[in-house]
């Protein structure tokens, strides 16, 4: 290091060094040829002044000098640079608005491209990633269905070629036993040959074998990284150590590093046993079939050849496999979304965002450099070629849009922590790369149009002109002007799509829920296989919460509104003919005081009590929307439902309650009593004296004393809940207000620009108005007048175009059209009041402007 330094100390002085040398020599040359001008008769001054003309310009041969030694452009791009500096400083409006500009392009562009890529990179870093596939089944119009009946995967395994490899997983939550806490895992049950088809080796340990499916064998699990890292600090002691889940020891065998882990966010791994699952069932389509196809197979093949497959099954199965088909998925593919409308929308939102930016910039690059056209000139006529000029530009821009990446970058990292706040996202390096480089080539693009049109033979008009000229009727003026219109309109697409996405997530929040949402405390549990939180015994839970003081009264149920989503399941009314195709409903089920607690009101009938257990009449209860739609004119109390081929009683009519879901205002509901019909996840609901968050605690407490494995996966206040439940149209609503509030920062931006350049010069033509009488409010409305002109345009363009174009996002919005009035009308209003707003200053700026100034500045 102390080496390269002294080196570079030598390097430095020698230059200097043939600089003066340089110098002396140059001057030695005019001091000569002076000497001979005074022999000749002309004093000391005229021969220097008449040596350096005929010597001609020093720096010249300097430049010249440096040329031979090829240092030169080193040197002309440091004084590039700090003259790009010093012209920033100089300017800094303008460098202001132009980094502020390209903060915003670049910030939203990535931070929307990094989400992009996020959602769809699951899988990628898998090795090998382009010859895994999916195979599914599903019917005959079905493109890619994604699962698989374990009689098919069967079938697949020994009969098709292509694949070098296949295995069979399916989603598995056991619950974990720690110290103090049970804890919900994402886990996956899987035949051995995952690992090998992925071709994931362990971080420690081994993965799953064969050997761990024979009947007998000790049960495994490999676990992640991350929780080996979280959960168990790293053990050093981890392979050998027994885990219980779901009340079952787990030997672990294995760790797989985070890198490796697939599907995304797995945390364990464990065998799943085929010869417990339903072997002949080729309907049961409810696994994961991962397939690597073979060296020099292309998924064509593969398909055509499960195709044939699933045809030989069909003749030889009609009844099950009749109406089905398999089908073969890339694994890239398999993570993408059904529909790619969505996609498009936020695609269409970055490249707005960029567009409006790169015209801005544009339009600021035009005005400013159009302001030094007499500079530019001047550097010509003084011996400047054009490519010298086009270098400077090009450093000015390229400085600028460093500082404006760095500033993006942070933007960035900002918005994705802050807006999008999805767990393990960051900030994509080539969606940076790509946003920066458009900013700087779309600056680099209009810097080089100045120097080019200055090596036209126009070169004596351009120095003659003064600074003077009013901007109204030259082209680069109509130029600027149909940019920032342009920037407007697209502003009021963005705008508008903000404006629907707000005013949809308050049609939503307006929905009336159809129970009491206050003072309620919700959590799920999820219970374990063989847990005595089954049947009746869960009433034992909800006993011991109920005596907590506090506590008003508390229920169970299978789901609550606003959380997840309750199955939609086909019934049939008993003694009633039905059609072919049978009406479905929400199936969920309830205890006892569930409806008390939930604040749900009971219509007609009675709730569920505690007699209504196994054994007895199995009993059912419905919901008004129900009654309306297949009970109308008729009480439903007594008549018989028939559910998966059981019947059960109608004995009660409760109210409707919306759930969550906006394509579903008000669902049909089937209730059926958590002791007749249990389940292994289940809500309860708490209703409380006061601020239920004050009895967190104690009911933790009391689900821990009665059983340690029941985990506790979620527990919210209602209200929590019910916003919650709107999390993606929120998160939708930020991004796209950010955008949006953007897109219209650097409309005014470039509004603001237009109208400052065309005051500065009109500065002359305002003072003469003023000094023959004109008022200065007058001049006042006319600035302000000019910017709200190309506002209405840009308005009456951007509402078009806004018409047309977002009329796309119908189902992403509920309760209004894409054309809705009022929201135009605030988008319009509120553009027309940001652009008055911009031109203010610069029209106050021409109200002020002194005329005696002006006139003696001529």
């Amino acid at each position: 290091m102390l080496s390269r330094i002294v080196h570079r100390l030598r390097h430095l002085l020698q230059r200097r060094a043939s600089e003066r040398a340089m110098d002396d020599e140059m001057r030695f040359h005019v001091e000569m040829e002076a000497a001979e001008l005074e022999r000749a008769g002309l004093d000391r001054d005229a021969a220097m002044r008449q040596a350096r003309i005929a010597f001609g310009g020093l720096e010249r041969f300097k430049e010249e000098g440096r040329d031979a030694r090829g240092t030169r452009w080193l040197q002309d791009l440091s004084h590039d640079v700090t003259y790009a500096l010093r012209q920033a400083r100089a300017t800094p409006g303008f460098s202001a608005a132009t980094v502020l500009t390209l903060t915003l392009a670049i910030g939203a562009t990535t931070m929307m491209s990094t989400s992009h890529r996020y959602l769809m990179s699951q899988g990628r870093s898998v090795a090998g990633a382009e010859q895994l596939v999916y195979i599914g089944q599903g019917a005959r119009d079905c493109i890619s269905c994604r699962s698989l009946a374990v009689a098919n995967f069967l079938a697949v395994r020994e009969q098709a070629k292509s694949f070098e490899r296949i295995a069979l997983f399916e989603e598995w939550e056991p619950i974990l036993r720690g110290p103090d806490r049970a804890e919900l895992t994402d886990g996956v049950l899987t035949t051995p040959g995952l690992f090998e088809t992925l071709r994931i080796r362990p971080l420690l340990g081994r993965t799953l074998i064969a050997s761990d499916t024979l009947a007998g064998a000790n049960p495994v699990i490999v676990i992640s990284e991350t929780m080996w890292r979280v959960r168990f600090g790293v053990d050093a002691d981890m392979l050998g150590r027994t885990l219980f889940l779901d009340r079952k020891p787990y030997e672990v065998v294995g760790v797989i590093a985070d890198r490796d882990v697939y599907p995304l966010d797995t945390e364990l791994w464990a065998p799943l046993q085929l010869r417990d699952l339903p072997l002949t069932d080729r309907m049961a389509d409810a696994y994961l079939a991962l397939a690597r196809l073979r060296q020099g197979r292309t998924a064509d093949q593969a398909r055509a050849e499960i195709g044939m497959i699933g045809s030989q099954l069909a003749s030889a199965f009609p009844e099950q496999m009749r109406d089905l088909r398999f089908t073969l998925t890339p694994l890239l593919d398999f993570n993408r979304p059904s529909s790619n409308v969505e996609g498009w929308i936020f695609t269409g939102a970055v490249a707005l965002v960029l567009l409006i930016g790169c015209i801005n910039l544009a339009g600021l690059l035009i005005a400013r450099l159009s302001g030094r056209r007499r500079e530019l000139a001047i550097r010509r006529a003084l011996g400047a070629g054009p490519g010298r000029l086009v270098r400077q530009l090009v450093v000015e821009v390229t400085v600028l849009t460093l500082i404006a990446g760095v500033l993006g970058a942070l933007l960035a990292i900002w918005g994705i922590q802050t807006l999008v706040r999805w767990p393990g996202i960051r900030v994509d390096t080539q969606s940076f790369g790509l946003a920066l480089s458009i900013g700087a080539a779309c600056g680099l693009v209009i810097s080089v149009w100045p120097a080019w049109r200055l090596t036209r033979p126009t070169l004596v008009g351009e120095l003659r002109e003064t600074t003077r000229t009013a901007t109204g009727g030259t082209d680069a003026a109509r130029g600027r002007r149909i940019l920032v219109i342009a920037e407007v309109a697209f502003s009021i697409v963005l705008l508008s799509a903000a404006g629907l996405f707000t005013r949809s997530l308050s049609q939503l929040r307006a929905i009336e829920p159809g129970f009491d949402t206050t003072r309620l405390l919700t959590m799920r549990l999820a219970v374990p296989q063989g847990s005595t939180a089954r049947n009746s015994d869960i009433q034992e839970l909800v006993a011991s919460i109920e005596a907590i003081p506090g506590v008003q009264r508390a229920g169970v149920g299978l789901q609550v509104p606003y959380g997840v989503g309750s199955a939609r399941r086909e019934f049939a009314i008993e003694g009633r003919t039905m059609p072919d195709q049978r009406p479905r409903a929400r199936m969920n089920a309830a205890s006892p005081r569930y409806f008390e607690a939930m604040g749900i009101p009971v219509l007609r009938g009675r709730a569920f009590s505690v007699a209504d257990r196994v054994g007895t009449q199995r009993v059912a209860l419905i919901n008004q929307s129900a009654a309306e739609q297949f009970f109308a004119g008729r009480d439903p109390v007594g008549s018989r439902v028939v559910i998966d081929s059981v019947s059960w009683e109608i004995v009660g009519l409760v109210g409707t309650v919306f759930n969550g879901d906006p394509e579903e205002v008000k669902p049909v509901e089937i209730y059926r009593s958590t002791q007749q019909w249990p389940r292994l996840a289940l809500w309860i609901a708490v209703r409380t004296l006061g601020e239920p968050t004050a009895v967190v605690a104690p009911v933790r407490d009391a689900v821990r004393r009665f059983d340690a494995d029941l985990a506790i996966t979620r527990m919210l206040t209602m209200d929590a809940l019910r916003e919650t439940s709107t999390e993606a149209e929120r998160r939708m609503l930020r991004i796209m207000t950010s955008f949006a509030i953007g897109a219209i920062l650097i409309s005014a931006i470039g509004l603001y620009g237009l109208i400052s350049y065309s005051v500065a010069q009109r500065r002359r033509e305002f003072g003469v108005r003023l000094a023959l009488g004109a008022q200065r409010r007058t001049v006042l409305r006319h600035v302000l007048a000019q910017g709200l002109r190309l506002a209405v345009i840009g308005n009456v363009v951007g509402v078009a175009l806004a018409i047309a174009v977002l009329r796309v996002m119908q189902f992403m919005i509920f309760g209004i059209s894409t054309t809705d009035p009022l929201t135009l009308i605030v988008v319009v209003t509120l553009v027309s009041g940001i652009a008055v707003l911009a031109a203010l200053i610069p029209a106050q700026r021409a109200m002020r402007v002194d005329p005696m100034t002006s006139l003696r500045a001529d």
